[in-house]
């Protein structure tokens, strides 16, 4: 689930192949996305909420008008699952990812192709823009990530050091370092430049599922197998909470606009 920009609205996806988007502040009734044929594994807002890209186990991914809740373009060339799709910053652009080792890079207004990112030797699970939409990161079931070059679709560095699949990679909003979420039950901080690990977040007992930066960029919020959520301190790696009463995996996270 993701806010959009001002935070009025929350957009899911769900297993019954639709994503919906509801009204975060009146609870009305949500208006529902309907077109793909298998689960919505992803959604993403544009920045300026006037677009909304989906990902589906259908091998596809779908740009919506948010308004009038119709596809305007539908992303065709994966031949697995989609499992994540992003916009760029600017909106230009749409990254995805999928179950056929690759990441792609579209044109978010005529859904044409740009580039084919080739490297990872497994699942590619995640992927998202630095902030001047200059680079892309993608996480793999290959235990690594690695930073892209979205002008030319070459690759920069590959972030290695993880013992499980890398589930989430996120650019900091400085764009000098990269979070990154696993499987092996840590998340790590990157230099972008160098590719080499800054700081290991350590606390939890089971696997990460998930990952997310605040809009001010100071803190971290991870979810996981061991049933909790951890908030970190950005800086330092300092766990600053834990968040226990699920009773089962917490497998998303995400922050407020505001925080």
């Amino acid at each position: 689930a993701v806010f959009s920009a001002d935070g009025m609205r929350v957009l899911t996806a769900s297993q019954d192949r639709t994503a919906r988007v509801w009204d975060a502040m009146a609870g009305r009734p949500p208006s529902a996305l309907k077109g793909h044929t298998a689960r919505v594994t992803c959604v993403d807002f544009n920045a300026e909420g006037r677009r909304i890209v989906t990902a589906s186990e259908d091998g596809t991914a779908r740009v919506w008008n948010t308004l009038t809740r119709k596809p305007v373009v539908i992303l065709k060339g994966h031949t697995a699952q989609v499992g994540c799709a992003a916009f760029a910053p600017d909106g230009r652009l749409i990254l995805t990812t999928s179950v056929d080792k690759s990441a792609r890079l579209w044109d978010a207004k005529s859904g044409e192709l740009r580039w084919t990112l080739k490297g990872h030797t497994a699942e590619v699970l995640c992927g998202s823009f630095s902030l001047d939409g200059l680079s892309a990161v993608t996480a793999g079931a290959d235990h690594t990530a690695r930073v892209w070059d979205v002008l030319t679709g070459k690759p920069r560095c590959v972030l290695q050091g993880h013992g499980h699949w890398v589930v989430r990679a996120l650019f900091c909003l400085d764009g000098r370092r990269i979070l990154t979420a696993s499987h092996d039950k840590t998340a790590r901080l990157w230099d972008t430049e160098t590719g080499k690990p800054v700081l290991s977040l350590l606390g939890h007992t089971q696997a990460i599922s998930h990952a997310s930066i605040s809009a001010d960029g100071r803190r971290i919020l991870t979810g996981s197998q061991d049933n909790t959520a951890r908030l970190w301190d950005l800086q330092t790696g300092k766990s600053l909470a834990v968040l226990h009463g699920h009773s089962a995996a917490v497998t998303c996270t995400s922050f407020s606009p505001d925080a």
